[in-house]
């Protein structure tokens, strides 16, 4: 719709020699969207109007480059109308450039088709040029005859306007006296609505008075409801700055209460490794020294402490972060289920993605999923009673999921616990940006699966 406007606007403008090189404008922007909707029809009237503009303008080969643009779109249609419409355009230009003998050859395309039955109001005046050109070209007997027969068409023309015109006028005449009839009947009523006037009058004073209080009302209540609909926005912003707040201070407790469990895990690792692990040592070679001199067999109760010492230090290393500068995630939770410390009947596996650069997880990202490893194996260990757990990290593209599942006795998501393990896992996904998901029931084990976009 919008291309046709410009089309129309612009076989304005260049109509009006003034605004010739604005009409042009507006016909550039008009062929764009002709040709993205697909309509030929109008097309060939854009270029047409561009090639009789850029002549009038003197530019010549735009106006030819329009004309053979006009001539393939016509083409393509092949109907009448465009054909005919590229005849006249293609005739006037070679005209006005003097090249009677090739603006003939169209003019004549044009009288061949009026001949066969196409109309055109304005045929006389093609004939009027084809006579003009054989003029030019010294050819008085085609140019008499064309003329002539130029001539024959405008008085048929102004003939047949004259029957329609004097059929009209008769028309009117006998409108004229029906219309004095009318006039006449209408006379006496004349004064009957002159009385009813002044009533109508008074009437209508009345209800523009009422229509006015009417609009005064409707004003005051718009600006009421304006008012009430500013409140209720400024409400809505504060309730929403108080959310954003509520979660950036969430945020804040959630990492102050993350980071504050790190620094005791830290802590006690620090204590575990460095205080009870050496207080063990040296209890052990005390008590060989003792066996010793008493000769007195000690080796089970020295194997039983050797025992409490390495798993106190195997407990302190698992208290320490994890530490991704020589090892990638999948490395340390390869290494940190392997050394698990299962009974006989347990068994755990750790499956992860193939061909996989690990060294893109973030080290925070990494870090958090670790942890969460970390309790949730050790709530399947110590709860869950599961014969079997499976752990699963995978990476499709940046989209990171770890998978922590048991065959255990299970437990209902809806009742409140005491532990804070879940709670715990909960609070890292949420530090990271992932997302947890929980499946379980009583008797029907544990799945718990993290993911987050890297």
């Amino acid at each position: 719709m919008l291309g046709i406007c410009y089309v129309n606007l612009g076989a304005i403008q260049t109509g009006v020699p003034e605004l010739t090189t604005e009409g042009i404008a507006t016909l550039q922007k008009a062929i764009p969207i002709l040709v993205e909707v697909d309509n030929k029809r109008k097309l060939c009237e854009a270029y047409g109007y561009l090639a009789s503009a850029y002549w009038q303008n003197g530019e010549r080969t735009l106006a030819m480059e329009y004309l053979k643009k006009l001539d393939e779109q016509a083409s393509a249609l092949k109907t009448d109308v465009e054909r005919y419409y590229y005849y006249q355009v293609k005739a006037l230009l070679l005209q006005e450039n003097k090249q009677y003998a090739e603006a003939v050859t169209y003019y004549h395309q044009m009288t061949d088709m009026l001949e066969k039955g196409y109309k055109d109001a304005r045929d006389y005046e093609y004939y009027k040029k084809l006579a003009e050109c054989y003029y030019a070209l010294k050819d008085d007997m085609k140019a008499y005859a064309n003329l002539r027969k130029a001539y024959v068409l405008r008085d048929s023309t102004f003939h047949l306007h004259y029957q329609e015109t004097m059929s009209d006028y008769s028309v009117k005449y006998n409108t004229k006296e029906k219309e004095l009839e009318i006039v006449r009947l209408q006379q006496n009523e004349l004064e009957r609505e002159r009385e009813l006037m002044f009533r109508r009058v008074i009437f209508a004073s009345i209800f523009v008075v009422l229509v006015l209080v009417l609009l005064v009302l409707l004003y005051a209540r718009q600006r009421q409801k304006m008012r009430l609909t500013k409140l209720a926005q400024a409400a809505g912003e504060k309730e929403r700055q108080f959310l954003t707040l509520q979660k950036e201070t969430e945020g804040r407790l959630t990492r102050k209460y993350i980071d504050g469990l790190e620094s005791e895990r830290e802590r006690m690792a620090t204590e575990l490794h460095d205080d009870v692990c050496n207080d063990l040592l040296a209890f052990e070679i005390n008590i060989s020294a003792l066996a010793e001199e008493d000769g007195r067999d000690l080796k089970e109760q020295l194997k039983f402490l050797k025992a409490i010492r390495e798993r106190l230090r195997s407990i302190s290393h698992e208290l320490m972060p994890p530490t991704f500068q020589y090892a990638t995630l999948d490395e340390m939770l390869a290494d940190y289920i392997l050394h698990l410390p299962l009974s006989q009947r347990t068994q755990a596996e750790y499956h992860s993605t193939e061909g996989v650069d690990w060294k893109q997880v973030p080290q925070e990202i990494g870090f958090e999923l670790y942890r969460i490893v970390q309790e949730a194996l050790c709530n399947a260990i110590k709860y869950a009673e599961a014969t079997h757990i499976r752990v699963e990290l995978l990476l499709e593209g940046k989209y990171l999921s770890i998978l922590v599942a048991d065959d255990g006795k299970g437990f209902d998501p809806g009742r409140k616990t005491k532990g804070i393990g879940l709670r715990t896992i909960w609070q890292r996904t949420k530090i990271i940006g992932g997302e947890m998901k929980l499946d379980t029931a009583p008797g029907g084990g544990v799945r718990i699966k993290v993911s987050v976009w890297i």
